[in-house]
């Protein structure tokens, strides 16, 4: 086995490169639509979510590694198994590289509800750094979706290259969901006649699997100049060879230049109707705190509607004070009877759970189509 069948990951061409010129170019023609603001938002928090509770780094118990106590567990996913609400955040145990993993651990939904938590949590790591492409940071930020008996974790994977240069990269864990066991991983780039194409790439939603096709909100960066643009896009890939097609790929919903200067899908989806899918979205203003709203979308990535705020850190110690201040950044979405729970990261430090009356949400959606 050559060493570049290992690790795959690494090896694609990055989209920086002269031979992918055309390719930029494209992107960036239909990045212009959206680049000025969409004005379908204003700067207004109607924050609308009850605080359930916070699990700090304290409240948990690490029972299969040998340093029990995280430093940070917080941006975790979420999904539901009968009355269990399975939780699944990203843990850091060290400050010399931050390097992330992802854990797991269940509570009882109601019990939630009615009381908050209650602690020590026994957490187990189910995926953790194994490949090149996850060398420097680890496994970040995992939205979880369930098909056919397997989990489907996308997450954030951040390598170095040989010159010391950052590569994040938009990966897939497939696991067996009797006993998590990692089946495989995998990272998406752009494919064009057979080459694939790399570039910084996050922030990613699985709306519907089919056969091998994923159609997927997700975040590939764009070059622009000396810099990257941040907006959600739409796009679909080869759940088997992570090769998203190009033309598929199309911008959804940008950032609000007066008020923003990035935006990324947050969560999971969530299916409503037969084409309908609401999924929480984050924004990072020019006061640079992280607030978030919910989107509906299409099965095909139309937008139908959106919110403004609808969930920020507030301005306490809890929730706005942490190794990265200013930010609640939920990565799973959960609907349970009438209410719709938010499981968030707050302030990169801890986990924050949130709920609201799912009409609610529907009262803030501004409808683009309808």
């Amino acid at each position: 086995m050559d060493l570049f069948d290992r690790y795959p990951c690494g090896c694609d061409i990055d989209i920086r490169a002269g031979e992918a010129q055309n390719i930029r170019s494209e992107l960036v023609a239909r990045l212009k639509s959206i680049l000025s603001g969409q004005g379908l938002r204003k700067p207004t928090i109607n924050d609308i979510f009850h605080r359930v509770g916070y699990i700090s780094p304290d409240g948990v118990r690490v029972v299969d590694y040998l340093r029990r106590k995280p430093v940070a567990i917080f941006n975790p996913g979420a999904a539901t198994s009968g009355s269990k609400l399975w939780i699944f955040p990203r843990m850091v145990f060290d400050y010399y590289w931050y390097v992330s993993s992802i854990g797991f651990f269940e509570v009882d939904i109601d019990s939630i509800l009615q009381g908050g938590v209650s602690d020590p949590i026994d957490v187990r790591l189910i995926v953790t750094p194994s490949e090149s492409w996850e060398i420097y940071k680890g496994c970040e930020d995992p939205r979880v979706s369930i098909h056919n008996d397997m989990l489907y974790i996308l997450y954030t994977a951040v390598g170095i290259d040989q010159r010391s240069s950052i590569i994040i990269r938009q990966a897939l864990a497939l696991l067996k969901n009797s006993n998590f066991e990692v089946v495989r991983k995998q990272c998406f780039a752009i494919c064009v006649d057979g080459v694939r194409y790399r570039t910084f790439w996050k922030d990613s939603a699985i709306l519907s699997l089919e056969n091998s096709s994923v159609y997927m909100l997700t975040r590939p960066s764009i070059p622009m100049g000396d810099t990257y643009v941040d907006v959600n896009w739409f796009g679909v890939g080869d759940i088997e060879t992570g090769c998203f097609d190009l033309e598929s790929l199309n911008p959804v919903m940008g950032f609000e230049k007066e008020f923003e200067y990035k935006v990324g899908w947050s969560t999971n989806t969530l299916r409503i109707s037969s084409n309908e899918y609401i999924v929480g979205w984050h924004a990072v203003g020019i006061d640079n705190i992280y607030r978030n709203g919910i989107a509906v979308i299409s099965r095909d990535g139309e937008l139908l509607g959106v919110s403004d705020y609808l969930l920020a850190p507030r301005r306490n110690a809890t929730e706005f004070y942490g190794d990265r201040p200013g930010v609640v950044f939920g990565n799973g979405l959960i609907e349970y009877r009438d209410f719709i729970i938010w499981i968030g990261g707050v302030s990169d430090y801890s986990i924050g759970i949130f709920k609201t009356e799912k009409n609610r949400i529907f009262e803030e959606i501004r409808w683009v189509k309808g």
